[in-house]
């Protein structure tokens, strides 16, 4: 039976925005667990956007709020708390139009592909730097370095490819996401064209829809006015960072790795790029955008070092488990030839809320009956591996874990339809598990076995001198080990000789 999202609040006491909002805080810090409950209804989600992610924000990030300014009163941050909280965590990738002067070049070809630039929420922040440091290392222009922005670390897409010295080596990319204080009489502000963009609209007032999109451009820009681009912290306006905003001496990937000699020809310019600025410039491209509210968008391509104050309290060393339904629905899809990553987020995203909701549990509910024992007081789980039946010593992070290596098609099948359609039911997937578990273990240490005892002259498995040893050790390891079974042979093989 399908239910409908808002179906939990059917069974539920009507226990009051107070009481809700405890039980909300209780919940977790991943987004995964949080953002399905805006769906139930409009009180729900008025409590989440309220409360709930203003919590979390001042739990995990204390000193970023203050720094900010939004840490008394009852001020909401640009993009609401949801917003600060979303852009705490989540990193925006590098597939946007904006960024395609570092991602789509010919230089990268089959080096860059679309899932390398997925946005995503990070396992382990490592929280925000601010000051002169960390905008100079961002070739931020010398004007709008002096701005108060807060810049995350660096995400690596795409690592530089690891090839020997004296070969051609391609240039990193990265991600960063940063925040502008006070955005609007920012220095950013008025170079991005963001400023005279809302000055605009003030004069506009309330003119009509028409007037509105008069000033909005599809290519971001200081000259373009708004793109059609949305920030995916608060979906406001954005605009590209032009050449008032970032010091780039290259306009795009290709023509920045032919002329970046210190990545292509490594041995005769290892002093090529230098701490300076003028060499961090040569060193690395920058592309971007910033929103209406702040928020700012860079890709990087090249030698881009960290810097800047880290600011005490702004969410390093949060961990955040990814989501067990989105993964599985990416990477494990059957059934389909060819199919890559990019096919798999594609069906995740068309998705429902509440499917998404009921994936995610019915992975929960299988890794509680996925095949364990008990030993030394911790359970050990079986995993499909080279080696099928050895134990692993602790649980798995994630169910996702447990379904990679050697996991049989037919049964990737079973485990596919039972979390996107609950059919055949969790009793019955995990006796299917347990049969798959079995014959693949048994498969493998029927090959092993058989390579074992031809190395000894015994190919032929119907003359085998002792096939109950063989057999014992193909049902369970542990009766018997190879070199175990490979003496028995040899001396039955006596003893057939003998007699």
């Amino acid at each position: 039976m399908h239910l409908p999202v808002s179906y939990p609040r059917s069974l539920l006491p009507d226990l009051g925005p107070d009481l809700w909002e405890l039980v909300f805080s209780k919940l977790g810090r991943h987004p995964k667990d949080i953002v399905p409950l805006g769906a139930v209804c409009k009180g729900w989600q008025s409590i989440l956007n309220n409360v709930t992610w203003k919590v979390l924000c001042l739990q995990h990030a204390p000193g970023l709020v203050e720094e900010l300014g939004y840490n008394v009163g009852t001020e909401v941050p640009p993009g609401g708390w949801r917003g600060l909280y979303k852009f705490m965590v989540y990193c925006p990738g590098l597939n946007y139009p904006t960024f395609r002067p570092v991602c789509q070049g010919d230089t990268l070809r089959d080096l860059y592909s679309w899932e390398d630039g997925c946005g995503h929420v990070e396992t382990r922040s490592r929280g925000f730097c601010t000051g002169y440091g960390a905008s100079g290392k961002l070739s931020l222009a010398a004007s709008v370095a002096q701005d108060n922005i807060f810049f995350s670390a660096l995400c690596p897409h795409r690592q530089a490819i690891n090839l020997p010295v004296f070969q051609n080596c391609h240039p990193a990319l990265s991600a960063c996401r940063g925040i502008v204080k006070n955005f609007k009489t920012s220095e950013l502000a008025k170079s991005s064209g963001a400023a005279a963009h809302l000055s605009k609209v003030g004069a506009i007032g309330a003119g009509t829809a028409r007037e509105t999109n008069d000033i909005q451009g599809d290519e971001a820009g200081p000259d373009g006015g708004a793109s059609s681009l949305r920030c995916p912290y608060c979906t406001e306006s954005t605009f590209a960072l032009g050449k008032d905003c970032l010091r780039n001496r290259h306009s795009d990937y290709d023509e920045f790795f032919d002329r970046s000699p210190e990545f292509r020809d490594r041995e005769d310019n290892v002093d090529s790029a230098s701490d300076s600025d003028d060499g961090l410039v040569r060193s690395a491209l920058m592309t971007g955008f910033v929103c209406l509210n702040g928020h700012i968008m860079l890709g990087a391509g090249g030698r881009v070092q960290g810097g800047g104050k880290l600011v005490l309290g702004s969410g390093k060393g949060l961990e955040l488990e990814p989501s067990n339904a989105v993964r599985f629905l990416s990477e494990y899809t059957p059934g389909k030839e060819g199919i890559n990553v990019k096919e798999g987020v594609n069906f995740a995203r068309g998705l429902n809320l509440d499917q998404l909701v009921l994936a995610e549990s019915r992975l929960s509910s299988l890794l509680r009956e996925w095949p364990s024992v008990r030993k030394e007081g911790s359970l050990q789980y079986w995993a499909f591996s080279p080696d099928v039946f050895v134990e692993l010593k602790q649980a798995p992070k994630s169910i996702c874990d447990l379904l990679t290596g050697d996991l049989p098609e037919e049964f990737r099948g079973i485990v596919w339809r039972y979390v996107t359609e609950g059919r055949p039911g969790l009793q019955q997937c995990k006796v299917l598990l347990e049969d798959a578990l079995t014959a693949a273990g048994s498969a493998r240490r029927t090959e092993w076995i058989h390579a074992a005892l031809s190395e000894i002259g015994l190919s032929d498995p119907s003359m085998f001198p002792d096939p109950d040893s063989v057999n014992s050790y193909i049902k369970d390891p542990r009766s018997f080990t190879i070199e175990e079974v490979c003496e028995q042979q040899e001396l039955a093989r006596e003893g057939i000789e003998y007699w």
